[in-house]
C-alpha cells in the first residue's frame, strides 16, 4: 500500500490534535510540519519524527511528494491557504 504523504499547516492546538490522529493511521507519513514559528516548528517537528519543517506552507506546496495537505492554521487564513493547495493538486485522499 502507497501511504498518503502529508503536511500539516500550524502547530497549535489543532495541529497538534491533527499530528497526534494522523500518526495512528498506517495509510499516512507525517511528511512535512509548517509553522511560521521555526522553533516551535522544529520542536514538534522532532517530538512527531517529522523529517521536513518549514515556516513558509508554499514550500509544501511545491513539493511534489507531498500528497495532501491539513491546515490547522487560524481560521482568517483557511481561504487563502486552501485555495493555494488545491491549485498545487494537494487533493490525493479527499
Amino acid at each position: 500500500m502507497n501511504r498518503i504523504k502529508t503536511a500539516i499547516f500550524g502547530t497549535g492546538f489543532i495541529g497538534r490534535v491533527y499530528l497526534d490522529g494522523l500518526r495512528r493511521l498506517e495509510s499516512v507519513e507525517l511528511a512535512a510540519l509548517v509553522d511560521p514559528y521555526f522553533d516551535t516548528a522544529r520542536q514538534v517537528g522532532t517530538g512527531f519524527a517529522i523529517p521536513t519543517v518549514v515556516t513558509d506552507y508554499r514550500e509544501v506546496l511545491n513539493d511534489p511528494e507531498i500528497d495532501t495537505v491539513h491546515i490547522c492554521t487560524p481560521n482568517a487564513h483557511h481561504f487563502s491557504i486552501a485555495k493555494e493547495a488545491l491549485q498545487a493538486g494537494k487533493t490525493r485522499g479527499l
